[in-house]
């Protein structure tokens, strides 16, 4: 007999809601973190309060020199906060890599709209290379072409501080410092690299990342890409574009912000991700799964996989190339290319496109999401500039990657992008974890990033969701719902709790997923004690 007495059901209730508000901390948890990182006062140089969200966002000196990209130095400045900021007041001052801050220039009161960018045209050394993009303001600012650093100040005042000592963040709205450079954002050796006459310096995932670490938040770009005026389309952050430059390429910088975007703005297949590569072996077939981490629909026009050997170069034989049909990507929706001939052990597969020529290896290897279906010709003895890549994975020994190559794979391991594909923060290694495959196509569940809810594909998706008709799958229809693997096929993996994603994740206030596992534990104990009180008697 049950004891349903007055306490028992007040202990029973309190246990329900208990159980229901830290499930549902889990439920908003789950997901992408918050776009960027918001300046910390405890940085060496911070971001100066009321600064709203105004960053350098590229910075060239070479105008002019012997071999120059452009004929004229250049400063970038962009709005990565909510709303419109004025320049009134502040300044721009340069300094020799050794020098104090000083001879500011005058910003114009001028409001810079989100996710919009301001160029400063600077000096030039001669009549090398071509002219930038109209600027917005012109200057006499004279940069260096290697060694130097520049300060966006709330003052019109000269900073006197940056050489023998260190600048404080009082009337500091962003600093980036290049080469040997003594004052910059970050710990002792933060400086981004030495620039030159082809290189130049740019702000992450368009200019959103910022953590207050100029050597982490900046790549040298080479060649030097055209840098972005205020007739530039806006790129607000946590927009959805795709994150940006590898984490310090050196030379070279795949995955490019820069070329991401330009006068014409985002395109090229910005914002899609390879979220998992399984190179097969054994009983198993391999794949490529692709994602949309954005918040619209994207197509994959134009685009192709590229594969190659750890220390080969992409497309080298046109039998490691496979362009995408024209598809239309809706948002958190996965694609599963299957490698290899369907024929192959592990056929089953429920893919929606198939790449019968493509054969990654199963240990080490790299694969590149392109925006051409001609071969890349680099990735080898030459990492692959940003031009014409969109995405790039490499694991083991590979010799080209996003800032460090994930870990071998196996016959029964694949590479899987954490945050179920919304982690990008453009580091394979981080990016990454190595697991049990469990691969998704257009019929599992949809994941999007920063969103809440995502779920299955519209009820008038059944049996191949909204996208048209995909040619070749293998096993089961295309957008089945089941991938056919015994390995958790059709499943997400956990929310990732690493590093904050800079791009393509909304800042929508929730906890971490570290909060949301915590409100689960304390939920579930919630229900237990509730059904053991119901059935005490």
């Amino acid at each position: 007999m049950t004891n349903d007495s007055p306490r028992n059901r007040a202990g029973r209730r309190m246990g329900l809601l208990v159980g229901m508000a830290a499930s549902s901390t889990f439920l908003l948890s789950a997901g992408c973190s918050s776009p960027g990182t918001p300046e910390s006062a405890s940085s060496a140089t911070a971001q100066a309060v009321g600064s709203g969200g105004l960053v350098i966002s590229g910075v060239y000196g070479g105008g002019g020199n012997v071999n120059a990209t452009f004929t004229n130095d250049f400063i970038e400045i962009f709005n990565r906060g909510t709303t419109g900021v004025s320049l009134g007041g502040m300044s721009l001052q340069y300094a020799s890599f050794n020098g104090d801050f000083g001879s500011p220039v005058a910003l114009p009161n001028v409001t810079i709209a989100p996710g919009k960018y301001f160029l400063v045209q600077g000096n030039s050394a001669g009549a090398v290379g071509v002219a930038l993009p109209a600027p917005d303001l012109t200057a006499t600012t004279n940069l260096s072409a290697t060694n130097g650093k520049m300060a966006l100040a709330s003052v019109a005042t000269a900073l006197a501080c940056g050489g023998a000592t260190r600048c404080n963040s009082a009337n500091i709205v962003d600093m980036v410092g290049y080469g040997t450079a003594t004052d910059y954002e970050g710990p002792t050796g933060s400086a981004v690299g030495v620039l030159s006459a082809t290189a130049g310096a740019y702000r992450k995932a368009l200019g959103c990342t910022d953590t207050d670490v100029n050597s982490a938040d900046f790549s040298v770009v080479t060649p030097v890409t055209a840098p972005r005026n205020q007739a530039t389309t806006a790129a607000p952050c946590g927009g959805g574009t795709d994150a940006g430059v590898d984490a310090d390429d050196g030379a070279t910088a795949t995955d490019s912000a820069v070329a991401d975007t330009g006068p014409g703005g985002p395109g090229g297949g910005t914002g899609i991700v390879l979220s998992q590569v399984f190179g097969g072996g054994g009983a198993a077939r391999g794949f490529v799964e692709i994602f949309n981490r954005t918040k619209g629909e994207i197509s994959t026009l134009g685009l192709s996989l590229q594969i190659a050997p750890s220390s080969g170069d992409f497309g080298g034989r046109a039998v490691d190339i496979y362009a995408l049909p024209d598809i239309t990507v809706p948002v958190g929706a996965y694609i599963l290319v299957g490698l290899g001939a369907v024929g192959d052990a592990g056929g089953g597969l429920s893919t929606d496109l198939e790449a019968p020529t493509l054969a990654l290896d199963p240990s080490n290897g790299k694969i590149a999401l392109a925006r051409i279906a001609t071969g890349l010709g680099c990735g080898g003895t030459t990492r692959c500039p940003a031009t014409n890549v969109v995405d790039l994975v490499g694991y083991g020994s590979a010799t080209d990657f996003e800032g460090s190559a994930t870990g071998a794979l196996s016959a029964s391991s694949s590479a899987s992008r954490k945050g179920g594909g919304c982690t990008d923060s453009n580091n394979n290694k981080a990016d990454f974890d190595l697991g049990a495959p469990a691969p998704r196509n257009t019929g599992s569940r949809r994941t999007p990033c920063g969103g809440t809810g995502g779920g299955p594909p519209p009820a008038d998706d059944a049996g191949g969701s909204s996208l048209p008709p995909i040619g070749g799958s293998s096993g089961s229809s295309g957008g089945s719902g089941s991938s056919g693997s015994s390995s958790g096929a059709g499943t997400n993996p956990a929310p990732d709790s690493g590093t904050a994603d800079t791009s393509g994740c909304s800042a929508a206030g929730v906890g971490s997923s570290r909060d949301g596992y915590l409100g689960l534990a304390v939920g579930l104990l919630g229900l237990a004690v509730s059904r053991r009180r119901r059935r005490r008697v």
